[in-house]
């Protein structure tokens, strides 16, 4: 029988959790230590208390040869960017990547280290976006964000060594959510669409009725409550029906390119994340789905933490490199 959240159960030690021994050594000290750190599920922090959390600092990712901050002009202000190029070259394919967090949390300081990590093993440009926060900026704003960062990167692209012609788009968590969301949006204009999606453990769908959501509900660093919460934030009073804010919801998405979606195993988006995978490989896009043992969501930002995150990331990187044909 599936574990049932129930609120008084939110102070235990996860080690009394059913979902506890399915994890790797590492990910168990990690679970361990989110406990000390996050006492209590986002949703019940709020806004302000969650975004004072403060995680562990990351090891510096690999060094690449140059990295540098940007801001992008989009509708209604400015966005911040970072960008990593991997070598001093010219006609280097170009990933474009979201950070997580649940559309309120998350920076592209947070993805640093991801991001020197895909630069230098898929040897990408890597533009890592800045998109503006819910519940400030509900939908369509982070989404219309991302799609202009996505446009003006492919547009400045020779600005750092980069083909305007292969430009991928990546994230984690909501991040995924928005590089569909921004692949979705790039075709309703007519512009020309990614060379890719990476995608890790994308949110997209509003059912809440996969299995994971209840065997998981009470999982490190996102419960099913706090996934909840985050909609709601996100959505606002426009975004429920929208295909650009719930990818789910779209009639048809075989017009996606190319798609590689990794999931955790105890986390409450794994279920939803890999039937969406099954959707678009039944609708004739090539898209292959990968489950990690182990470890929990938010896992694939995590260089340096978890033995599968290494794992994870060349595995990502080799997707990258098998698209866009280099060696």
């Amino acid at each position: 029988m599936a574990f049932l959240w129930r609120p008084e159960a939110e102070t235990r030690d996860p080690a009394t959790r059913p979902w506890f021994t399915r994890l790797d050594d590492d990910a168990r000290e990690a679970a361990r230590r989110l406990t000390k750190i996050v006492p209590r599920p986002f949703h019940q922090l709020g806004v302000e208390a969650s975004r004072r959390v403060r995680f562990p600092v990351l090891p510096r990712g690999p060094e690449v040869f140059d990295v540098r901050d940007v801001e992008i002009e989009v509708a209604g202000g400015v966005i911040e960017a970072r960008i990593y190029r991997p070598a001093d070259e010219i006609g280097l394919p170009m990933l474009v990547y979201f950070h997580g967090g649940g559309f309120f949390l998350g920076s592209i300081g947070g993805v640093d280290a991801l991001c020197r990590g895909l630069a230098v093993r898929s040897g990408c440009v890597v533009v890592s976006v800045g998109y503006r926060l819910a519940p400030e900026h509900p939908f369509p704003v982070p989404a219309d964000d991302c799609l202009a960062a996505a446009l003006w990167a492919a547009g400045h692209a020779g600005d750092w060594g980069a083909d305007p012609a292969r430009v991928a788009l990546g994230g984690d968590s909501a991040g995924a959510t928005l590089a569909v969301s921004t692949a979705i949006g790039l075709h309703g204009l007519g512009a020309a669409a990614p060379s890719c999606l990476l995608l890790a453990y994308p949110a997209v769908d509003l059912t809440f009725s996969a299995p994971s959501w209840t065997e998981f509900a009470d999982a490190p660093l996102i419960t099913t409550e706090d996934a909840r919460w985050t909609w709601e934030m996100y959505l606002g009073e426009h975004g429920a029906d929208d295909p650009r804010a719930v990818p789910n919801r779209a009639d048809d998405l075989s017009f996606l390119p190319p798609t590689l979606v990794l999931t955790a195993e105890v986390d409450v988006l794994r279920d939803d994340a890999a039937a969406f995978a099954n959707r678009l490989a039944g609708e004739g896009v090539t898209a292959r789905h990968r489950r990690y043992p182990g470890v929990f969501h938010g896992f694939f930002t995590e260089l340096g933490l978890y033995r599968r995150t290494g794992l994870a990331v060349a595995e990502s990187a080799g997707f990258l490199r098998q698209v866009h044909r280099m060696p």
